[in-house]
């Protein structure tokens, strides 16, 4: 029967499993673990930030040519059999990191917020509440800060896309 590591041996076993030193069966553990576990998540992201940094800092020197091929050819064996088959290639005009806004799923929750606004906002100029005017201003806040929430969300989406795209030509590139 497999032993299950405690949370503390998981812990120690991040930074290891940032640069891909472990056994499969510990790889997955530790990921399955900082998957549920936020302290280790945002530890464990830390590590491949380093991990990565660590592998722009390192000086350059130039290999040996048979050392070279022998691990340029376990580097490949090893992507081959890690790769799942690769499905095709989205259009780029299908792609989901490039819609409206209007296509959003909130967009509908949006325009709904916004027509309650205006009708309230109507309501208190025909028919004068006594808290018209304060339930009119916080629809408004509600749907300005939903606005900024959702473009801000938007945004990092893109560069989290960018990114994404970056990393695959990096990885296209190496191949």
């Amino acid at each position: 029967m497999k032993r299950v590591m405690t949370h503390d041996e998981l812990r120690e076993a991040l930074a290891a499993a940032a640069l891909d030193a472990l056994s499969p069966g510990e790889q997955e553990e530790v990921i399955a673990h900082a998957a549920d576990c936020p302290e280790c998540r945002e530890e464990l992201r830390g590590w491949y930030e380093t991990a990565a940094a660590l592998a722009h800092l390192a000086p350059v020197r130039p290999m040996d040519p048979s050392r070279s091929a022998r691990v340029r050819a376990r580097l490949v064996a090893r992507a081959a059999a890690d790769r799942e088959p690769a499905a095709a290639p989205a259009p780029e005009s299908v792609r989901p990191g490039r819609r409206s806004v209007w296509a959003s799923p909130a967009a509908g929750w949006l325009t709904a917020a916004g027509l309650a606004g205006l009708l309230l906002t109507h309501h208190v100029f025909h028919h004068p509440l006594n808290i018209g005017w304060e339930v009119a201003w916080g629809f408004g806040m509600a749907l300005l800060a939903v606005g900024t929430y959702g473009w801000r969300q938007r945004r990092r989406a893109d560069g989290l896309g960018e990114r994404l795209r970056a990393a695959e030509r990096e990885l296209e590139r190496l191949r």
